[in-house]
């Protein structure tokens, strides 16, 4: 949940699915100095943070058991959280720039 990586906006993007109607709910992965700010802004909207992950196995079952992972970070040099959530035969919907683009 680093500033680069834009958590704000994909937390948005739940707000404005759901005030759409569409029944959904996004999970932030992870922990940083944004998680708190997020967890605030985001109250009461359908969006939940789990914190840091560390077991491997424990990361790949709570991708798994989501509909599709969202990585809109357009700095993104490699794409691994997008080859961790493909590994568990999760669709990606990334950012049109940066290493995952391609």
């Amino acid at each position: 949940m680093s500033k680069e990586r834009r958590p704000e906006v994909a937390g948005q993007t739940f707000v404005v699915l759901a005030r759409r109607g569409t029944r959904c709910g996004g999970m932030m992965v992870g922990d940083a100095p944004l998680r708190r700010q997020l967890e605030r802004q985001l109250s009461g909207q359908p969006v939940t943070f789990t914190g840091h992950i560390s077991d491997r196995a424990e990361v790949a079952c709570t991708l798994a058991s989501r509909d599709v992972a969202l990585n809109i970070c357009p700095a993104e040099t490699f794409g691994l959280p997008v080859l961790d959530a493909l590994a568990c035969a999760l669709p990606a919907i990334v950012a049109d720039q940066g290493g995952q683009a391609s």
